[in-house]
Formats: structure tokens, sequence, C-alpha cells
């Protein structure tokens, strides 16, 4: 049999009369027929299509000739490097990408593919007339699509340069150009190009990613029987696919090999032997959950977009990011099985993760879901959620920046009356619905108390708490699905509470910002971007902007490292190491919330209903999202240095002064 190493045996082979190369009739013909006579009619057309033929072959050659073949026609894509500059994947608009040698695969697979798109790929020169109307035949023969008129090369051109518009032009201007790149190109070079950038279904585009997909192998270990299988898939993925349409894949694996036969690219007893062992065992996997750090990289890839536009995708680019890629897979795992496990029972769960570096801004992990393979929305990036209590960190920096110390007191009732976002009366209850008197800013921030907060917003004011959170790192506005900007924060008396939404990243950036002791930096997963040839053409700004004061966000940190110890997000505690963080949960449980911070860390972990706000019974910041955090930063924070938060200067704050009980008015005698 043929090797790839050899195809100049193949080429030769394609020049010898198809009769004699042929060792058993295809499916869609055979041999030994008479000629069919020209009909009357015919002849009568033969002047106006020798007429057409003459314009067409006109327009080709002034397409050929002022039409140039792009410089950068090879197949590009903009490869993922994690922080220790590691390949983590490729970037290829909406799907994911793995490139292999020509010479690296097993000689079959190239020559099934070309029995199922160009059996003459090594003898025509960009185009194939005869090509073009054997497909016609055989197309007419079958009563259904077998095979196609254009070339492999054209193929390529089409989703390299033309794109695929169903126009007279389009068709011609692809002729024109497959015939310059033949002539520029090695045979072997467009076949490689080929194999790599073709879409084979479920998001994987080349042979490295479809062999993963539905197979779960290497490509350099694809059988003949799986590689004659993924070759006719891709005349069209979708309806092909051997999971979905056995019965129509496997009627295009057998053309495929029969094809094979025909060329003389296999043996009648291979041939046999493969065709009788049937379709192949397939995975129902898409191409996503084989991918290496999926919502990162599609994270990484809007970063990019933003930064250089959609074209910067398909390009010969270098994107450097902070993904630590053991942190990454500890925070995938930690998700998943969090969710997994949880003891709601309830359909449609999620969960997010995302962790940063907070002198640098660099998102060393993102998890944006449980299975990037059921769930391709990147909540932790696009999906703003109500924060619930963990809003009330923000609070806590507005009092202590206005000099009221942690252990002022503030009233606590069961409930309070407050004016709602609609500027309706509506009642705020405790989250244990307990009237605690008065209570501290440190106890009511350990124990969550939202009536004391309520008091607390009102001491400082809900303007200086939102300037507070959007100077931490939480926006303002934010682009809506329709162009539009809308306000993020609602400005109302249950403000404080968390009743806006924000990400997951938002709020890790925000609560960076205090475990970087008050210096704020955007968060951010690209460092650096660069052609090709080491050209460094992007740098992210990781400029650091002393937003609070040093103390303040001390003080803040040891309130909230009180939250661990003695309050509600004992559940987040590490064993080696001080953690300060606060939970969240809002209305009913539709959304539970940790967020926390180590020196060098900052986490903020999401879980809920994805499609809907319905409450999840039981569900709080205190139990799944902490338990979450928890798992996720043992083993994300195991190779750091244990480092303590500085100590906080709390006499820097005065108490103030219950007013005096005034004394009674002595009566007259």
């Amino acid at each position: 049999m043929a090797t790839v190493d050899h195809l100049a045996t193949v080429r030769s082979m394609s020049s010898q009369p198809r009769s004699s190369r042929s060792t058993r009739a295809s499916a869609g013909g055979s041999t030994g027929r008479p000629r069919r006579r020209w009909t009357t009619w015919l002849k009568w057309l033969a002047i106006p299509l020798l007429i057409v033929g003459l314009l067409g072959a006109a327009t080709l050659f002034v397409l050929f000739v002022r039409v140039p073949l792009p410089s950068d026609i090879a197949p590009g894509a903009t490869t993922v490097l994690d922080r220790d500059g590691e390949v983590v994947g490729t970037l290829a608009g909406d799907v994911t990408r793995q490139d292999v040698s020509l010479e690296e695969l097993p000689d079959y697979v190239g020559l099934a593919v070309l029995s199922a798109e160009d059996r003459d790929f090594y003898t025509h020169k960009g185009v194939a007339p005869l090509g073009i109307a054997r497909a016609l035949y055989v197309n007419v023969r079958a009563g259904s699509i077998e095979q196609g008129g254009s070339t492999l090369t054209q193929q390529y051109i089409k989703n390299a340069v033309v794109g695929d518009d169903q126009t007279l032009w389009r068709k011609v201007n692809e002729a024109a150009l497959a015939i310059k790149l033949e002539r520029t190109t090695d045979k072997d070079t467009i076949l490689e190009w080929y194999l790599n950038t073709i879409y084979w279904g479920r998001g994987a585009v080349g042979i490295g990613a479809a062999a993963e997909t539905y197979f779960g192998v290497d490509a350099r270990e694809l059988t003949l029987n799986q590689a004659a299988t993924l070759a006719g898939i891709i005349q069209s993925p979708e309806n092909l696919d051997p999971a979905e349409e056995p019965e129509a894949a496997d009627r295009r694996r057998v053309y495929v090999l029969d094809g094979m036969l025909e060329e003389g690219w296999i043996t009648q007893d291979e041939h046999d032997e493969v065709v009788a062992a049937g379709l192949p065992e397939v995975g129902t996997d898409s191409a996503a959950t084989a991918q290496t750090a999926p919502y990162y990289l599609d994270a990484v890839k809007d970063e990019v977009v933003a930064a250089l536009g959609a074209e910067a995708i398909a390009q010969d680019l270098v994107i450097r990011t902070g993904l630590d890629l053991d942190a990454q897979l500890a925070g995938e795992e930690a998700v998943r099985e969090g969710v997994a496990d949880n003891e709601f029972d309830v359909e449609g769960l999620s969960g997010a993760l995302v962790s940063v570096e907070p002198t640098s801004g660099e998102v060393v992990a993102l998890v944006g879901g449980p299975d990037f393979g059921t769930q391709q929305f990147n909540v932790a990036t696009n999906g703003p959620r109500q924060v619930g209590s963990t809003f009330k960190a923000f609070t806590d920096v507005a009092a202590l920046g206005e000099g009221i110390s942690p252990e002022q007191e503030f009233d606590a009732p069961a409930e309070i009356e407050v004016e709602g976002e609609d500027g309706e009366e509506t009642t705020v209850r405790d989250y244990a619905d307990e009237d605690r008197g008065d209570i501290t800013l440190r106890r009511a921030t350990e124990v969550s108390a939202n009536t004391a907060f309520i008091n607390i917003q009102r001491e400082v004011g809900v303007e200086l708490v939102v300037d507070v959170a959007a100077r931490m790192g939480l926006p303002r506005e934010r682009t809506t699905a329709d162009g539009e900007e809308r306000q993020t924060f609602s400005l109302a008396e249950t403000t404080t509470l968390g009743v806006d939404e924000f990400t997951a990243i938002e709020l890790a950036e925000a609560y960076g910002t205090l475990a970087a002791e008050g210096l704020q930096v955007e968060a951010h997963l690209v460092r650096s971007i660069e052609t090709a040839d080491g050209e460094e053409i992007y740098v992210s700004p990781t400029t650091q902007e002393a937003v609070l004061d040093a103390n303040v966000a001390h003080v803040t940190t040891d309130i909230l490292r009180g939250v661990v110890t003695d309050g509600t997000g004992s559940g987040a505690a590490l064993e080696d190491r001080p953690v300060a963080g606060k939970t969240g949960t809002t209305q009913g449980g539709a959304d539970g919330w940790f967020a926390g911070y180590v020196p060098q860390r900052a986490t903020a972990v999401w879980v809920g209903r994805l499609d809907s706000n319905e409450p999840v019974e039981g569900l709080s910041g205190a139990n799944l999202p902490a338990d979450i955090w928890q798992r996720f930063m043992t083993a994300a924070v195991a190779d750091l240095e244990v480092e303590e938060f500085p100590e906080p200067d709390l006499d820097a704050f005065e108490l103030e002064s219950p007013s005096p009980t005034p004394s009674p008015t002595p009566s007259p005698t």
C-alpha cells in the first residue's frame, strides 16, 4: 500500500488510465458499457454551450491575471501559552483545532480523504472539468449527492479565502486562485493544509481534533476503518455524524473504501475485511470536551478580539497568558464535582470560579461552568448575577474610610422597612429572622446581619458605597445584548445587600484590591500578544492604582478573616494559612457566592441555576460555594509560600461614644 513518504507512487498511478488502475468497479459505475449517442436536442445546444464555455474561460483568465493570491494563504491560528510558556491550545474562530503534519499520519488517512473528495488530486492543476462531469454522472445515477465537483484545492481556497457564497463569481474566483495555489505550492503541503483546516462536525476543525472527538484517539493512531469513516463525514458533517446517522455514515464509509480499492490504494482483502467490520465504535463528545482549559481559552478569545479584532484569531499569533494550568484543572474539578455531587437535587445547576493574582491582575484560573461539552455559555465572564452579601465588604470599606470603628454598634432588628429599587416600601429581614439588638460592624459582617447593614449604609450613604465598589473593580455600566449601555448599580437602600448583578471575574478583581492592600489592577487573562516572528504587538495594562487607604484595606481584611474563623464562611477555611472572605446568598437561594483571598490569590465562586433565577432550596454561600472555594484553593495554593496578612492599625479608629442619657428635670417643691 502507498505511503505518505511515497506519494510519488500515487501520482504515477493517478497518471495511468483509470481502467488500468481499477481493481474493482466503484459503487457508482461499471466497465464495458457502450457510449450513448448524441441526441438531436443536445446537438442544438452545442453552440450555446461552447459560447458559455469560452466566456467562462475568458473570465477565469482575467481573474487569474488580476486577482493576487494572498500572501497569508497558509492556514493561520492563534496559539495560547500558559504562564510557563507551554502550549495550551489554539484559537480558530468558534472551534477548536489541532494541527498534525502529513508525514506523521498513517498513509491511508490522506488517501481516504482523497477517495471521498478528490481522487484526481495528484493529476489536476487546481480545477478538474472532467471531475465535475464525473461527479454529475455519479450523483445522477445514485439519486443523491455522492461526489462534489470542486477539487480539494478549490475547497481549501473556499475555506481560507473566498468564503462560501453561492454565486457564480465566487466559483470562478475560487477556480482562478486554486490554479495559482497549485503553481506555487506542492501537493503534499496543500493536502496537509486541507486536513488541518476542514470542518469535521461537533466543533472539530482539523484531523487532530476530529480523531479525538469521534474516536478518542490521536490522529496518528487512526485505523483504516476510522479514517474512512471520518473521510465520509466531510461531505455533510451535521448529517453524517456516525452517532446520530449510523446508516448514512456507513454508506459513505463503504463509498470511501470502494474508491480506495478502485484507485489501487488498498488491496481487495483489506477492502473486504474493513467493509465487513462495519462502522467503528464512535463516541458522542464534542471537540470542546477534549480541549484543555476550554472556558479559559474562550475568555482569552474574547480579550484578543477586543484588543485586535476578530481577524486576529485566524492569524499566526502567540498569546501569552497568566494561566496556571494546575490551578485551572483544580478549579474545573472542584466546580464539576461540586455541582454533580450537590445535595439540592435540582436540574440545571451550574457554577463558576475565577482566581486572580492580586498584584498583577492576571487570571490564573477561570471556570465558566461544570462541563464545556454541555454548557458553552461562560458564566464567569458573561453571566452577571446578583452577588448577595459579598457586597457588604464594600460597605465595610466605605464605613471604615469614613473613620467608623469596626467596633461601632448599629441597630440590627429582625426586620426593617426600606425603599426598594422600584421606589416602593419593602421589608428587609435579617437572614436568621432574629432581632440582634445593637451589633458591631465587625460582628454584623461575620453573621451577615442584613438589617444592620441597611443602617450602616444609611450612615455613610449609598453613593459612597457604590463609589468604593467601582473604585475597587466593579463596573458602573455594562453593554447589553442589543448594544446599549446600562447602569449596573441601583443606588437603592438595598444596594448594600447585593441586589445588583456582577460576574465572577469582576467580583474576584474587586476582592483582589483588598488582597493587594488597596492597590487596584484590572483583571486580565492575556499578558501579551506576539507575531510568529516574535514581535510584540500588544501588552495588557497592569498599572497598579492605589484606590484605598492601605490601613482601611488591612482592617477590612481583619474583619473578613472573622467571617471565616467565627462566622458564615467557616466552610472556606484552609488548614495551613489565614483566609479572608465573605459569603453571599440571594433571595430564596437563587445564587450562592463565596469571595475570598489569601495574600497571593483572590477567588470568587458562584453557584446557581444557569437558565433562571429560580430559588434553590437550601443553597447558600456558606455551603456549596464555600466548599468549592475551599477545595480549589487547597490545591491552587499548595505550592505557594504561607503568607500572613498585614497587621491592621485599629488605634486609627475612634469608637463613637453613645449619646448620654438626659437626667430627669427635678420637680418643683
